[in-house]
């Protein structure tokens, strides 16, 4: 993974490609964007597979290449994602993976051009791939796993921490 060259973006300090807290500063910037990232993503603070808060995870989240620089990807913002380890470790160079309704191969959800809740919903504690898109996502991603996914998901939204924004 290439050094992302930002050092302090309104809040967050950006090394080695994973985002950290400045002490003293929000995370949530939902009026800013900068160099192309949405608000719905970095500047959330939140995963942009799984929608976990960073706040609400013990380790730093990344900042996940959606179409992996050996696949002619950049490291430019628009091809940059928020991403919490679990995702980011099976996503790796990943840009596609089987449909598990139609059995085709079918591109990732990708944060900077598609909308969450036109590919997923939350149902209960799961997450439900609505679209191609997302079923292949939820299906590679193990969003679903249950000894590590479900029963982290279940406790943050007893707690009030795991929202989705409905469409």
């Amino acid at each position: 993974m290439n050094l992302v060259n930002w050092t302090n973006l309104n809040g967050l300090n950006i090394l080695s490609g994973c985002l950290k807290r400045v002490p003293g500063r929000s995370c949530r910037h939902e009026s800013e964007a900068r160099d192309g990232i949405t608000a719905s993503g970095i500047w959330s603070c939140r995963c942009e597979y799984c929608l976990v808060h960073q706040s609400d995870t013990c380790i730093t989240f990344h900042l996940d290449h959606i179409v992996a620089e050996k696949h002619g990807g950049s490291a430019s913002p628009d091809n940059l994602a928020l991403s919490c380890m679990p995702c980011n470790r099976r996503k790796g160079s990943d840009i596609s993976s089987i449909d598990p309704i139609t059995g085709k191969t079918t591109p990732f959800f990708n944060p900077r051009i598609q909308d969450w809740s036109f590919h997923f919903s939350l149902n209960g504690v799961e997450i439900i791939g609505l679209a191609p898109e997302g079923r292949a996502t939820v299906h590679l991603l193990q969003l679903n796993a249950y000894d590590e996914r479900l029963l982290e998901r279940e406790e943050l939204i007893a707690a009030g921490h795991y929202m989705v924004s409905v469409r």
